[in-house]
């Protein structure tokens, strides 16, 4: 991954913001349930002969208990 590649966040708290109202700087992200994510893995698979391809974020998660 790229050492400039921003932390992931949600898109309403990214810019100041008093309690219960947020702005929004990228008008198209508005109304998305979650950011976009930047960092995606492509897999290649080919099952009797038929090549499938798909697309999917990489994501960490980590439980504490």
């Amino acid at each position: 991954m790229p050492n400039d590649m921003p932390m992931s966040d949600p898109y309403w708290l990214r810019e100041p913001h008093p309690v219960g109202l947020y702005t929004v700087g990228d008008q198209a992200l508005r109304g998305l349930p979650e950011t976009p994510r930047q960092f995606k893995a492509l897999f290649r698979y080919s099952i009797a002969g038929i090549p499938i391809t798909f697309e999917s974020n990489v994501v960490y998660k980590d439980t504490d208990p």
